[in-house]
């Protein structure tokens, strides 16, 4: 009986430990709605570290549902801006940490429509739909040294391809203008060594070259 007793036990406190860490390791999704009228806007922070913010100008009205994966996305202040809209807009955002499927996965490298590489570091990506196509918007996100250099980038679904967009850094914040919703995230260009290399490399021929001669004539 004791020892079933312990088997029991023993079996009961490996699965909460097991489920713990289960859950503890699961993404968890925060679900708001939102409605915005007037020259209002609409902000929410997420576990004190992130903040999302919805602002507009017009006299549009844009309401819709937000869901933010809060527990995998770090220090991070996004916004979106509404300039134009052709009516009013239902819009949903999806705020991950990465998107596998898409080939977002933190620390690997994306190729671009240019062919140019990248790595994605940002580990946020935002999947904005709307009801509308006729709409002129601004992204910013929070600046710091990792994502200063990089662009603001778009994921094309009939190409099947990331699409960067002219980006640049205002008032702190990394800031591009688009006319359509779809997947968003900030992307890194890759610095191609091949041409410091080739470069070292003559140099470095160069300078061996003219040492050699020098000791010739010195010789002489």
């Amino acid at each position: 009986m004791r020892t079933l007793l312990l088997g029991t036990f023993l079996t009961i406190t490996v699965f909460l430990i097991l489920s713990s860490s289960a859950l503890a390791a699961s993404p968890i999704m925060a679900t708001n709605q939102y409605r915005i009228e007037e020259a209002n806007g609409w902000t929410h922070q997420y576990t004190n570290q992130n903040r999302l913010t919805i602002n507009k100008t017009g006299d549009f009205v844009i309401e819709g549902t937000i869901q933010y994966q809060y527990t995998n996305i770090m220090n991070k202040e996004f916004s979106v801006e509404i300039t134009e809209a052709s009516g009013d807009l239902n819009m949903n955002m999806t705020c991950t940490e990465e998107q596998e499927e898409l080939g977002l996965l933190k620390g690997q490298r994306v190729t671009a429509r240019n062919r140019n590489r990248f790595q994605y570091q940002e580990g946020f990506v935002v999947n904005i739909t709307c009801n509308s196509t006729q709409i002129q918007a601004r992204l910013r996100i929070r600046a710091n040294q990792q994502n200063r250099d990089g662009t603001w980038a778009y994921y094309n679904g009939e190409t099947e391809e990331w699409v960067p967009v002219q980006s640049s850094i205002q008032d702190g914040y990394l800031v591009a203008d688009t006319d359509h919703f779809s997947v968003w995230s900030v992307i890194i260009p890759e610095v191609d060594y091949t041409l410091w290399i080739i470069l070292g490399g003559v140099t470095a021929a160069i300078a061996v070259l003219g040492t050699l001669i020098y000791l010739m004539k010195k010789r002489k």
